[in-house]
């Protein structure tokens, strides 16, 4: 393979539409039905799902990254994992709070299409950065890489 995009883009995609879409429509049926001024809430919620792809694409931002290629270890990946779920998570607590003041200003609607335009431009350079970099080999480091190259004739 020429890169690890397409089995990047594959897992990723499979991630959101077998468990985040189902994932986000019950969180709505349950605003809907349990939270008070629940069409507010589903409104408050949509610059957070407008940037859900951009922030999907965030394993691959700065490395080469191959989802299931790796044993689970603790270490360096673990870390490098736990690092950007909390970068995520303050980027989604971000948003919430300018969704909120947007909100609370009148101009939410402004402001989602801005965001829009802004998530548009950004997925389609970050996709086409990671479709662009070339395979490299950064697992050489496992148990028995060198073996597995020199039977292989490369």
């Amino acid at each position: 393979m020429p890169s690890a995009a397409p089995v990047f883009h594959g897992v990723r995609k499979a991630v959101i539409c077998y468990l985040l879409i189902p994932a986000l429509a019950i969180a709505a049926i349950l605003i809907l039905y349990l939270a008070p001024g629940g069409s507010q809430g589903l409104v408050l919620a949509l610059p957070g799902v407008v940037a859900l792809p951009v922030l999907s694409l965030a394993p691959a931002f700065t490395r080469e990254y191959l989802p299931l290629s790796r044993p689970a270890t603790r270490g360096d990946q673990y870390a490098e994992n736990m690092i950007l779920m909390v970068v995520t998570m303050i980027a989604m607590a971000g948003l919430m709070v300018a969704s909120y003041l947007a909100w609370e200003f009148g101009v939410i609607w402004y402001a989602l299409g801005i965001e829009l335009i802004v998530a548009a431009l950004l997925y389609r350079g970050l996709s086409r950065s990671i479709s662009k970099r070339p395979m490299g080999r950064p697992y050489d480091d496992l148990p028995g890489a060198g073996r597995a190259t020199e039977s292989s004739g490369s």
